[in-house]
Formats: structure tokens, sequence, C-alpha cells
């Protein structure tokens, strides 16, 4: 109640202090009251990050933007809330470049990974990860550094726990509690830390069937429990308790009621800290509960919060990976980011921010008609080509068919009408394998990813998510139309 009463202090105190500017010194301090997601800040993230970032940005002060930005993108992460995060990571990049602080460029990679993972596209995480270790011998202070490595340990076994690989997250949480272990006492990661990797020592032996070595790391947890405060691991413990308890003590006396106890905690602190992730692991394992206490009412009522959660979730990530997909992604762009309704810091200031607005929004209004009247001939891009060629349009319509209905004879028939697709692709990338090409193939005769899905019976996500490979192992740059680039080869 205390830390609820505190922020509510902060946010006055930000509303009062935006009037004047603060000092480097106040920023950091308030910086420091959101340094965990718990309960009485889980809901005024967003806001007091988006203030801090301008309030720094108004005395120049980068240190101050970067943390803001990098706390604010950690929590948009941990909320689903994906299509926000790239802007904020690239601005915090840039700035972090310009004062050299290579332990903010690292901390922005590891959200970045985060929310590759999240996504499920293991190989751009696994990339992303390689390609920046290179930063952590680049920090200065050895405690940094060393806090630094246990991140990027902690984002390779989210990565491999996500692909059932049990050996290579076995192996970072080891090399990630040894890390931890080195940290001062004065660290508040620490705990966290510990935490979070005593966790995964508990899915691995509970999997490996080790009893006891189980139940070892269950007592580190409830060591550390008491010194966060973190909604995230307070919710991990007890689900992973009552995890304990349900498979591991069912000759104990009501069993099903400490569980089911445990269980309603770690949705608590997952519902204070809105975290879906969680909510989604732990719906189902209630509703569990409630059909071996024959509490059907109950049982129906948490498997209908489990499917309205997911399809929320599934939305999200489809529309996240579209922009991935679609939309430029360039990494010194410094994009604008809007405050937070109320905090704006006065009158006239938020008048003339709505106007500019709604004229940008006008202008890019008039453009789009201009550009789509200009180009509305493009909309039939297969056949406005073509349409000096008959006997192609007919040939290019025989494979269409082919490749809807999904038939074998697909891939020759269209590479004998199109002999030098195929190598002037591999030109580009000798790597490619014939489902490459054969996508690639789909692609030039303007299959849509509706149309792919139901030939090749996966879902509109997982195209998405194979223009996204494509788009990597050719090269083709993000602003680039994708069926266009194919059409010229």
């Amino acid at each position: 109640m205390t830390k609820k009463y505190l922020l509510f202090f902060i946010l006055i105190c930000i509303e009062g202090f935006s009037q004047r500017k603060l000092t480097e010194k106040q920023i950091d301090s308030l910086q420091n009251t959101i340094f965990t997601t718990n309960s009485g800040n889980a809901d005024k993230i967003e806001a007091i990050t988006t203030e801090l970032y301008y309030q720094s940005k108004e005395i120049d002060y980068k240190k101050g933007q970067i943390n803001a930005l990098l706390r604010r993108a950690a929590h948009r992460v941990n909320i689903k809330d994906f299509d926000k995060v790239q802007p904020d990571l690239n601005e915090a990049i840039t700035l972090s470049n310009d004062i050299e602080d290579y332990y903010s460029m690292a901390r922005a990679k590891t959200i970045e990974a985060a929310m590759l993972n999240a996504l499920k596209l293991y190989a751009e995480t696994q990339k992303v990860l390689d390609q920046n270790l290179k930063l952590i011998p680049k920090i200065k202070d050895i405690n940094k550094r060393r806090l630094m490595e246990t991140l990027f340990y902690g984002r390779y076994i989210n990565l491999y726990g996500n692909q059932n690989m049990e050996d290579s997250v076995h192996h970072y949480a080891g090399k990630r509690m040894k890390a931890a272990l080195l940290l001062p006492n004065s660290e508040k990661e620490k705990p966290i830390i510990i935490l979070s990797t005593a966790r995964l020592f508990c899915v691995y032996y509970k999997t490996a069937k080790d009893f006891k070595k189980l139940e070892h790391y269950i007592n580190i947890q409830e060591k550390y429990i008491n010194q966060t405060d973190n909604l995230f691991d307070l919710s991990f413990y007890h689900k992973t308790k009552a995890d304990f308890i349900y498979n591991y003590q069912k000759n104990t006396k009501n069993y099903l009621d400490t569980a089911l106890e445990h269980y309603k905690l770690a949705e608590k602190y997952a519902d204070q800290s809105n975290n879906l992730l969680l909510k989604e692991a732990i719906y189902p394992n209630i509703a569990k509960i409630y059909e071996d206490k024959k509490n059907e009412e109950k049982q129906v009522q948490y498997l209908n919060k489990y499917t309205t959660l997911k399809d929320s979730v599934v939305k999200k990530e489809n529309k996240t990976i579209e922009k991935l997909v679609f939309q430029p992604r360039k990494e010194d762009e410094v994009k604008p980011i809007l405050p937070s309704e109320g905090l704006v810091k006065s009158g006239e200031t938020r008048f003339m921010f709505i106007y500019l607005i709604l004229a940008a929004l006008l202008v890019l209004f008039l453009l789009f008609i201009f550009f789509r009247r200009k180009n509305k001939n493009n909309d039939h891009f297969s056949e406005d080509n073509n349409t000096g060629d008959a006997s192609l349009n007919e040939k290019n319509q025989e494979l269409r068919k082919l490749a809807l209905e999904n038939n074998i004879a697909f891939l020759p028939s269209f590479l004998e009408l199109y002999p030098e697709f195929k190598e002037s692709l591999l030109r580009i990338n000798p790597a490619l394998i014939n489902s490459d090409i054969e996508f690639c193939a789909l692609l030039k005769l303007k299959l849509n990813s509706q149309q792919i899905a139901a030939s090749k019976k996966i879902s509109v996500r997982a195209v998405d998510s194979k223009k996204y490979r494509i788009r990597k192992k050719l090269n083709i740059l993000s602003s680039e139309n994708l069926y266009h680039w194919m059409a010229d080869k």
C-alpha cells in the first residue's frame, strides 16, 4: 500500500515539475522508483517513463532519455504491446551510441531479442544475440559487465527454451547463476536474476523427474522471494510452487486447495502487471484444479478466460509480424513518442501538438489519395504487365491453378516457364533450398498470404514469417515491395 501512495506522489510531483525543469538527479531518483514492475506501478509505468523521457530531453540529459525509453520498451514487451517497442529501442540505441554507452546499447538488444523470441522469430532472435555479444567486453564497469552477461544468458535461455532445447537451457542457466552469484549484494537485480534462474532449474529438473534438485531450487526461490516486489517473479514463484504441490505432493492433505491458493496468487500478480504471457500459462492450470475438484462452473469460466486471452494475443502477434515484414526498420531512425494523456506540460503545448498531428494526418491523407489515383492501374500488376503476351497470361493462370491445388507438378512447371528465375535467386544466396524457391515462385505469381496459407495448409502468420525470412535471405530491403521485387526476377 505504501508503494501505491509513493507512485501516486511521484505522479503528482511530475505533474507539478512539468511547469519547470527537473534536474538530472531528480530524474534518476524517479527512474529508480520504477525499476521493477510491482503492484504499485504496473499501470503507471507508461505515463511515468514518457514524462521522464520528455523531461530528460528538455535538459538534454541523454542518459535519462535512454533509461526511460528502455524501461518503457521492456514494459511493452511484458504486456505484448509489440508494435510500439522498436521505435523506443531505435532511439535508445542512437542516444547510447552518441555517448558511447555500451551497457545501454547491449540492454536495448536484449529487449529486442525478447520481443522477437515472443513472436517465435527464433532465427532473428539468435542473430541479434550473437551479433551483439561483442558489446559486453566494451562495458568498463566489471559489475555492469557481469550483469549484462546474465541478461544475455537469460535471452539465450528463453530462445532455447521455446524450442525445447533443454540441454542448452541448462547450460546457459548454469552460466547465468554463476555470474549472478558474483554480483555484489548491493546490485538490485541480483535477487531477480537468481529467482528467475532458480525457476528455470525447477522446470529442467521437473522434466528430468529429479525430485530432490527440484525441491532444492524451489527453496532457493523461497529464500530470495522476500527480497523482491517484482510482480513477474512473484507470479512465477507461486505458479512454480503450485505446480510442485499439484504434481509431487498429491498424498498430502488438502493438496488441491494449497495448489489452488498459490495459483490464485500467481493470477493476482499477473493481473496486477497485466502480463498476458503469465495469465496465458496460469488459466489452464486453474481450470485443471477445478476439474479435479468437480467444480464444472469454475472450470468452464477459466477455460473461457484462456480462450479469450489467447485470441487477443494471436491478433496482436499477427499485427506486429505484419509490421516487421512490410514496414521499414531503420536502425538509426528516431521516431517521436506521444506523451501520455494528462502529462503534456502546458495547455499551449497540448494545443499545438494536437494541431500539428491533425495537419500531418490531413497531408498524409491527401498524399494517399493522390498516389492511389496515380497508381490505380498497379492494383492488377501481373495482368497489366503481361497484356502484350496472351499465351504467357494463360500459362501463368495454369501455374496459379497448380499452386493453389498444392500440386507437386507446380515447381517443375514454373521453372520450365521461367528457367532463369531459380538461377537469379541462387546467385544472391546459394544456400536457398527448393522450398525457398517454391515460396518465391508463389510470390512471383502474386499469390497473397491467405492463398498461400490455404494452399500449404499453414497459418497466415506462418506465411508472413516466411516472407520476413525470405527478405533476410535475399537481402531485400523492408522498404521494397516484395511482390514487385520477385516480378523483376
